[in-house]
């Protein structure tokens, strides 16, 4: 026999045939697949298992060459050489990694969408591992039932040295049979954030937003608090917090604010934006905006623009965030007897629109000014109810309120109207209720700043009594349909009115 022959005969013959009709028939398959694979990661794990069987291929070259002793290849009563076994170590190994590259990886999980979890993946892997290793030594003739049978101490230190390693293939096991997460899922472990990227036997490995990997033992996972931000559904609640000077109005704030993050890209509409007035500190209000997305990776992004708009929408409606600084500002000052004499004035030419009280005199007016009190009142608020007892009337400012009448919206007034005139007059119960539309000022006049007047001068009730009588009357229709009875319907309406404003101021 040749060289050739015998060398061709030594390399297909023994140990060496299945494995080398396995690798020769892999090895085109695991190539193809690594050249059609886009996925790094899987085409790296098909270039190991290529090298393995190439590696293998090598040794069973080089096993044919080497001299052999014994039998036809060199074995000893039918057992394998030395070298022999470890050929057999990298087949294993290489037939291992095709199977999880080639079939699990590319197949199942690139192909057909299939993901089996990488832990049982490892386990299963190793486990069969292991049996081939201890077959491979059996039919080396190593005896591997003395490998159990070694001394106590022996085992209570392997025991020991493998007490984490357990702990975490165990901490491992426990999630993957709860999930907790899954990969892809953001979360948070001890104050890292990052994106689930493998759970393997020993521990789960997460990417943070600056593609920093963080690899965190499964033990340490099963010990501790983990918030995840993906479960249980793909919305999620992001809170932004922003002061806001104390003289903004917080209705008008919110107003804003909702204006302002209405039509942010990533928001979603339902659940819809909410602002809450948090808290007060010591230089502002403090305003929590709750805003909802549907990508939890782009938080970063949704916050930004969401403090971005309210910021531009702040300086357009002239709304200030205070510095946590003292700013020192330097300029005249009125002195508070200006202040409220120009508050007096401004009250002063409102209340010469109000019919029963222009017909009053001019210091008359001005003591009414000087008690009357500034209110101011958010949307939705009830000023006054329908039948309650009251002693007020009000003159708006600013703002809008409905007149609500069993319910139903009767009328609508805004800034120079007024309201409650019969009961601080005659102290009848609220006819109706009144609610703030907007957010409203307005200033109230009570009964006492009246009896003092009525006291003094008793002839000027029969004035208002006449004023007030004739705008019922017009205000009914009843005087154009009494016609020349009119006059008498009025004169009869007034006394009545008159009387009881005597009554009730009891002069």
């Amino acid at each position: 026999m040749g060289p050739v022959e015998k060398f061709v005969s030594d390399l297909f013959s023994g140990a060496t045939l299945p494995g080398v009709i396995v690798s020769v028939a892999l090895i085109p398959l695991l190539v193809l697949a690594r050249l059609k694979t886009q996925n790094d990661r899987i085409a790296k794990k098909l270039a190991r298992a290529i090298l393995a069987f190439a590696l293998f291929l090598i040794l069973a070259i080089v096993d044919s060459l080497l001299p052999h002793a014994g039998d036809h290849h060199g074995k000893v009563d039918g057992k394998l050489t030395p070298f022999e076994a470890a050929m057999m170590f990298v087949l294993a190994y290489a037939a291992l990694k095709a199977f999880s590259s080639l079939f699990l990886d590319f197949f199942l999980s690139h192909r057909k969408k299939i993901e089996i979890p990488s832990i049982f993946r490892d386990i299963g892997m190793s486990v069969v591992f292991i049996v081939l290793v201890f077959v491979i030594l059996g039919n080396a003739g190593v005896d591997v039932t003395q490998l159990f049978t070694t001394s106590a101490i022996l085992t209570a230190v392997i025991g020991l040295a493998l007490q984490d390693v357990l702990s975490n293939v165990i901490a491992g096991l426990a999630i993957q049979m709860e999930k907790p997460f899954e990969i892809g899922d953001w979360v948070t472990f001890q104050g890292r954030l990052g994106r689930v990227e493998q759970v393997s036997w020993r521990a789960t490995r997460l990417i943070t937003r600056d593609n920093e990997r963080v690899v965190v033992p499964n033990n340490q996972i099963n010990r501790d608090v983990l918030q995840n931000h993906t479960k249980p559904g793909p919305s999620m609640k992001r809170k932004i917090y922003v002061g806001v000077d104390y003289g903004v109005p917080p209705n008008r704030v919110r107003d804003v604010i909702l204006a302002a993050v209405a039509d942010l890209e990533n928001v979603v509409k339902d659940p819809p934006p909410k602002v809450i007035a948090d808290k007060f500190g010591d230089s502002s209000i403090e305003y929590l905006i709750e805003v909802w997305i549907d990508e939890f990776r782009r938080y970063h992004d949704v916050e930004n623009a969401v403090r971005t708009a309210v910021w531009y929408n702040f300086k357009r409606a002239r709304i200030e965030i205070p510095w946590p600084i003292r700013n020192v500002y330097m300029h005249e000052v009125k002195s508070e007897e200006e202040i409220f004499a120009g508050r007096v004035q401004a009250r002063i030419k409102a209340l010469n629109s109000i019919d029963f009280v222009k017909v009053l005199p001019d210091e008359e007016i001005h003591a009414l000014a000087n008690s009357a009190r500034r209110l101011v009142f958010a949307r939705g608020e009830a000023i006054i109810r329908e039948g309650d007892e009251g002693e007020s009337f009000f003159l708006m400012s600013e703002g809008k309120v409905e007149v609500r009448v069993g319910g139903a919206v009767v009328a609508t007034l805004g800034p120079g109207n007024f309201f409650g005139e019969m009961s601080v007059m005659t102290g009848e119960r609220r006819t109706a209720t009144v609610v703030a539309a907007t957010d409203c000022e307005m200033i109230m006049i009570g009964k006492e700043p009246f009896a003092e007047l009525f006291q003094k001068q008793p002839d000027i009730a029969g004035r208002i009594s006449d004023v007030i009588a004739k705008r019922q009357l017009e205000l009914a229709g009843k005087r154009a349909e009494l016609g020349a009875a009119g006059d008498d319907a009025l004169r009869s309406h007034s006394s009545s009115l008159l009387n009881k404003i005597k009554k009730f101021f009891n002069f």
